[in-house]
């Protein structure tokens, strides 16, 4: 089967994503963050009154330099009916990829990086991680968000 793959750089590796689960890729807007949110949430936006946990993919794969945030897009996934944020540095394209041009990953590989990862592929030469959507919506607990409220 081929599956359009959203591409997207953070430290300089790229990351890739179904297209299937991106609902929409938004420049980050400002990122409200609340005291005592768990580890998997690093704040929240609002989109169109619509209140969005956003996790920060470079602290989650280990990057501690972040640019401006400015400079950073925030790519919506839409997941079970869930709704997630992740800010990444750039959105690179969209391309094309045949499930048998996925490799799995190996049982042995479990790292902060591979948490969120289905597999690998390769792009023009290129190492392409692929993330799980699944796997990153099911980190957050939506049940403690129920009450949250951005302006």
């Amino acid at each position: 089967m081929q599956r359009q793959i959203v591409v997207f750089e953070i430290g300089g590796e790229l990351y890739g994503i179904d297209m299937d689960a991106v609902h929409e890729v938004v420049k980050v807007k400002e990122v409200v963050t609340l005291p005592d949110s768990p580890d998997a949430v690093d704040g929240f936006i609002s989109l169109r009154g619509t209140v969005i946990p956003v996790i920060d993919f470079r602290k989650k794969f280990g990057y501690f330099y972040r640019r401006d945030p400015a400079w950073h897009w925030l790519i919506i996934l839409n997941v079970n009916e869930k709704q997630v944020g992740l800010i990444v540095d750039t959105v690179v394209d969209v391309v094309q990829c045949l499930d048998d041009q996925i490799e799995p990953l190996r049982s042995l590989l479990h790292t902060c990086r591979t948490k969120f990862l289905r597999g690998f592929s390769n792009l023009q030469g290129k190492k392409l991680s692929l993330v799980a959507p699944d796997k990153v919506v099911g980190d957050i607990n939506y049940r403690d968000y129920s009450l949250v409220s951005v302006s």
